[in-house]
């Protein structure tokens, strides 16, 4: 019964859902993640329609903007929870919660940032708070 799992949050995208990302996700150009406007702890329900209309205000290439691994902390790759990547404004100590473009909530998740995916896993940390997740790329 290996690989059988199905937990109740995880939400399948169907081709039509899956395409109108691709094609949003394409016409931001250097896009490295969508901004959503929320900035507490993440929603394991969220679906597709709760970014892609969001605006992306957070680009490597943004000097305003960073991946962080906490508050006002630039870090170089994404810092992972749940399917979701931490951005943050550089100088300041907000925190928005990025969901990762594909949208999807599985033990396989994708993560899509700038044409680039990595595998999620998930590692126990050691303070027990949150998981401490680490990027393979599959490049």
């Amino acid at each position: 019964m290996a690989n059988s799992r199905s937990p109740a949050d995880v939400h399948t995208l169907s081709n039509c859902s899956r395409r109108a990302i691709e094609y949003k996700l394409q016409t931001i150009e250097n896009c490295s993640c969508l901004r959503t406007d929320y900035s507490g702890p993440v929603n394991s329900t969220y679906l597709p329609s709760h970014f892609l209309n969001k605006t992306d205000t957070c680009t490597l290439k943004h000097e305003n903007y960073t991946f962080c691994n906490k508050p006002g902390t630039k870090n170089n790759e994404a810092y992972v929870i749940g399917c979701s990547i931490a951005c943050c404004e550089i100088g300041t100590n907000n925190t928005p919660v990025i969901l990762a473009p594909d949208g999807t909530k599985s033990d396989k998740c994708q993560l899509c940032l700038s044409g680039k995916c990595a595998k999620e896993t998930v590692t126990s940390s050691s303070s027990g708070a949150e998981p401490v997740v680490v990027n393979e790329s599959l490049s």
